[in-house]
Parts: C-alpha cells; structure tokens; sequence
C-alpha cells in the first residue's frame, strides 16, 4: 500500500448493531463518556464507538506492477489499533531517514509498505489474527532512495491525500 493520509476519529454506531452512525475527529471529550463493556467501547445512549486510525491508501498489486493503484480505506481498531500505531512509528522513522538524506521530510506517500496477516493469542489464550505492516524497499515504484518516484501514481497519491484532508472521500460505512 501507499499511505497518503491518516486521521485519528471515532467511528460510532447505531444502539443494537444498527448499523453506521457516524464519524468525528478524535476528541477526548467523547473518549471520557465512553463505557467498557467487555472488549467494545459504548456510549451513554448505547451506541458503540470505536477509537479508529483511519488510512487512506493506494493498494498496489504486487504482482502487475504496471497497472494503476486502487484507493481504499483501511480502518484500523481494536486490536488492530496497536498495529497502526506501529505503523506509524514505521512511517515517522522511514520520513525522518529521508529527511535527513534531503534536507525535508517528505509526505507519506512517497513510501510504500506490505500489510501481511499474523497470528496472535489474547489473554484469554484465544488466537486471533491481525495486521502486521512492513517498510518495502525495493519495488519498480520506488527509487534508489526507497520512495515512490513515478509520476503517475504520486499525482494520484498525492490527490487521494488532499481529497482525505478536505474530508471529501465518500465511504459506505455500512458496506
């Protein structure tokens, strides 16, 4: 994937798993109304809320490299939050490398990264499976320097980027 952009939000559903409410930015207003019950996360009213790294990205086909990117949205909760977070500490160390080799950090999404499954157990020894994100170095999109150098697909990460800051990214939550 190419990350191009990442918000911190929460995403909030309808009392008895009715479905998508809503969305808003992060807020540690909201965070201190939330109730634990179990492993989900409730408002007062009994919607459920979820505290959400939200990506948007470009999937790249690691087998055609020659074929365009497709957008998505990778909304990373629960457990996967942990793992977001991660990946984020994998995106500031690849930006400051490259800030270091240029003089300027650049945007996200001059990088590139594999998201692969793995396999974790709970502490109820329960094994469940979750995102595991690594740094690609080397990929006919990238450059010696281990960026995303073709045009193309930097104009379209770049607009996907500016489209998700603008919040004008339409995405069917309920699909």
């Amino acid at each position: 994937i190419i990350p191009c952009y990442m918000v911190h939000e929460h995403i909030i559903w309808k009392a008895n798993q009715g479905g998508f409410d809503s969305k808003q930015p992060y807020s540690e207003e909201l965070q201190k109304q939330v109730i634990r019950d179990e492993s989900k996360d409730f408002l007062p009213d009994g919607r459920q809320v979820e505290n959400a790294l939200t990506y948007y990205v470009l999937v790249v086909d690691p087998t055609e490299p020659n074929t365009l990117p497709i957008p998505a949205m990778l909304k990373c909760s629960s457990t996967k939050f942990t793992a977001a977070k991660k990946f984020n500490t994998l995106l500031n160390a690849a930006q400051f490398k490259a800030a270091t080799e240029l003089g300027f950090k650049p945007p996200v999404y001059r990088f590139l990264a594999s998201i692969s499954s793995v396999a974790q157990t709970n502490s109820q020894k329960q094994t469940f499976f979750n995102l595991d994100f690594k740094m690609t170095t080397a990929h006919p999109y990238l450059n010696k320097r281990g960026m995303v150098a073709v045009k193309p697909i930097l104009e379209m990460a770049k607009n996907l980027a500016e489209m998700a800051a603008a919040n004008l990214v339409n995405v069917d939550y309920s699909a």
